[in-house]
């Protein structure tokens, strides 16, 4: 099967990373094993500049009208692509912008070309985070887009229940990516605890604020390209900077300063998106206890149970995210109990072959 699948671009260093053992496998969502089975799979980056003035120009407008709406359209990348999407049998873009700009760049019947699939890590929020006199219109734009998407993928229940009541979608469109990990990555290293906390992620709905104001005089590290305010005197929070296309991290030394924290802490926004999930899941399988915001899209609850194999606390609530961070300080026995929990946690349910089932489930019958 010929499969095309667009991303945000820097994969093609991470596929001779993962063959290194440098990096995990778990942000290809299983497009790796579909090649090692003999699929013909080409990654496409969603992001290419056009190049030119009039490229240069449509960039511009696309830019501006992302920045009013949120939507991340970017129509003419999708048309510019067309030829390529008639050679294959399937199309499948693993961000919410591409899936979109598909959706609104095809809509005539018959398309004579791939089916298309769209992956969807927040969609209900994209219109929940527009400007009051734009919302009805993002509406209408998603509705549009994603009626005329083949298949829709989640990688959250809370927002494929929200989307399918909010936008009229047929339930069997739908369908849920239980993202996987490489446990063999992913792994305790067995260096030495610290006595430092730590909390990475580039998600604009993570909450490093509320973490920086809680008052707990604790070693905090954010490592993030958000902005974050320390206050004068708080000499007990470093920050350092990345993000997915530049950090001073690595995946090895990210698994490095996961295994030598007292605990990883995860601070949400209350958010339909299943924010903070690849960090949680990383660190849990390191080995590490997790502090996490129990928020509207949280996306195991089954799973992730308070006290068992992490700590829960409500969002937006500091005396309690706080008190979670005091009680595992001084409790080196629930922080070996929550750690091992985690691990056993991501190896029973949370694999990485998880991804391949539910990328097989998500193009299923087309």
């Amino acid at each position: 099967m010929k499969i095309i699948t667009f991303d945000k671009g820097g994969r093609d260093q991470r596929v001779a990373q993962v063959a290194e053992g440098t990096a995990p496998r778990d942000f290809f969502y299983g497009t790796l094993d579909l090649t090692e089975l003999g699929h013909d799979v080409e990654r496409i980056p969603s992001g290419t500049s056009y190049g030119g003035i009039w490229g240069s120009c449509r960039q511009l407008v696309e830019a501006l009208h992302s920045r009013i709406t949120g939507l991340g359209l970017r129509p003419h990348r999708a048309r510019q692509l067309k030829c390529r999407l008639q050679a294959a049998e399937v199309a499948i873009s693993f961000t919410d912008g591409f899936s979109l700009s598909l959706g609104h760049a095809y809509h005539s019947e018959p398309r004579g070309m791939a089916t298309l699939v769209g992956f969807f890590h927040r969609l209900c929020d994209i219109e929940d985070n527009a400007g009051r006199f734009c919302q009805a219109w993002v509406r209408r734009r998603i509705r549009r887009a994603v009626h005329r998407l083949d298949r829709l993928v989640f990688f959250g229940p809370a927002d494929r229940e929200e989307a399918i009541a909010r936008y009229a979608i047929p339930r069997e469109k739908t369908s849920i990516f239980i993202h996987g990990f490489d446990t063999e990555f992913w792994e305790p290293t067995g260096e030495p605890e610290g006595d430092f906390y730590f909390s990475p992620g580039q998600d604009p709905n993570r909450d490093f604020q509320l973490l920086a104001d809680c008052g707990v005089d604790l070693p905090l590290h954010i490592h993030t390209s958000l902005p974050v305010r320390v206050k004068p005197g708080n000499r007990n929070i470093k920050l350092s900077h990345g993000n997915y296309y530049q950090s001073s991290l690595t995946d090895s030394g990210l698994r490095s300063v996961y295994c030598r924290s007292r605990a990883v802490v995860v601070p949400l926004q209350n958010v339909l998106q299943p924010s903070g999930y690849s960090v949680t899941m990383q660190a849990m399988a390191c080995g590490k206890p997790v502090v996490l915001t129990r928020n509207r899209g949280l996306w195991a609850p089954e799973v992730l149970v308070n006290e068992k194999n992490c700590l829960l606390v409500p969002p937006g609530d500091s005396r309690a995210l706080a008190a979670a961070l005091r009680r595992l300080d001084g409790d080196s026995g629930l922080r070996g109990r929550l750690g091992l929990a985690a691990r056993e946690t991501v190896l029973k349910h949370f694999p990485h072959s998880r991804n391949m089932e539910s990328l097989r489930a998500a193009i299923a019958g087309l």
